[in-house]
């Protein structure tokens, strides 16, 4: 097995020889309370994870994150560009629905607006001025971090203007095999060969078979078997075509 292409070979320390689990030990600590975080269904462990990754990787990095609702993973993704040793070379792009109103909700997710109207995050956060975008957008400018984010971008990620191809991809919008269906054609086209993809909600083999069906894995670690509260999946793509991705049906 190739080694973790650049930028991300730095990253070779976090992931065990054999590229089936993430080295824990090998972690820094997030650099600031959990009590900064916006709320969220992101653990702990998964921001460190995803601070960590950012944070060590080195030379132009290109990181895309796809949902992030109100900005927990964007803060760590933000954090660890902030103390990464060089900056200027660090674009990151946000795609987000931005849902403004119980209609939206409906229209876009595909789910009844009433079965989640009692959750108070939920219901303020769309209804405030601007959308679920502009509490996004405001999240990061209170912890003086928006300036990490080159972009912003309203609406759904297969219609909207982005990059040909990114190091690393964030993805909380592929929650079941619809989904991936849906949006596995875009992960594989924008993930250049050898970068990283961390999804949430790939928690097992069940559905990293539909995801590796759209993108070629050297390997995919379901983060759950070391963390049972996590729902995270991390993978590299192949730099070989048609490789055979390992632990996808571990």
């Amino acid at each position: 097995m190739t080694s973790v292409q650049q930028p991300l070979s730095a990253l070779q320390r976090f992931f065990s020889a054999d590229f089936a689990r993430i080295s824990l030990e090998a972690l820094d600590s997030l650099p600031v309370s959990l009590r900064e975080f916006p709320t969220g269904w992101t653990s702990p462990w998964e921001l460190t994870l995803l601070y960590n990754l950012v944070k060590h990787s080195s030379g132009p990095l290109r990181i895309l994150e796809i949902g992030p609702w109100i900005g927990r993973s964007t803060t760590a993704i933000s954090l660890g560009i902030r103390d990464r040793e060089s900056r200027k070379d660090v674009l990151y792009d946000i795609v987000d629905f931005g849902i403004t109103s119980g209609a939206e909700w409906e229209a876009l997710l595909k789910v009844p607006y009433l079965n989640f109207a009692g959750q108070d995050q939920i219901s303020r956060t769309i209804h405030a001025p601007g959308g679920s975008v502009a509490v996004l957008i405001e999240n990061p400018r209170k912890l003086g971090l928006l300036e990490q984010v080159t972009s912003v971008i309203r609406g759904d990620c297969l219609q909207v203007p982005m990059r040909s191809s990114y190091d690393l991809i964030f993805c909380d919008c592929v929650h079941d095999a619809r989904e991936i269906q849906q949006y596995g054609h875009l992960l594989a086209d924008r993930l250049r060969p050898g970068g990283l993809l961390v999804c949430d909600d790939v928690i097992d083999p069940t559905l990293g078979k539909v995801l590796a069906g759209y993108v070629p894995f050297d390997f995919l670690i379901y983060l759950h078997q070391q963390d049972p509260g996590s729902k995270f999946c991390v993978g590299r793509k192949s730099v070989t075509p048609g490789a055979t991705t390992m632990g996808a049906a571990a």
